[in-house]
């Protein structure tokens, strides 16, 4: 099934040096889910970054833990990897990082 077929892309919420991530709905359910759109072309271009991403999803697809994001699934197609992830509200952390200058552990 296609992506477009399963999920409606919303607002941008982010965007880094990979790509981008966007609020998206699943058009069967309505559930609201961040889906990180990752251009291939961005990750082919050095062995490392396909290492450390295979990892990084792999660890996250793993993780059950109410402090870590949950990966919901992954998705891809010619062009592009998508992360399927729960949305966190509340902004962006480097933002908070930058207003508050420190935070506890707790």
């Amino acid at each position: 099934m296609g992506i477009s077929k399963k999920y409606q892309l919303g607002e941008v919420l982010g965007k880094g040096s990979f790509g981008e991530v966007r609020k998206c709905f699943n058009r069967f359910t309505g559930e609201e889910f961040a889906m990180k759109i990752v251009p291939k072309e961005n990750v082919y271009s050095h062995q490392i970054l396909i290492d450390l991403m295979e990892q990084e999803l792999d660890v996250l697809s793993k993780t059950d833990h109410p402090h870590i994001v949950r990966v919901i699934e992954m998705l891809e197609d010619d062009v592009n990897y998508y992360i399927v992830s729960e949305i966190i509200k509340g902004g962006e952390l480097y933002d908070h990082i930058i207003k508050h200058k420190m935070f506890s552990e707790k």
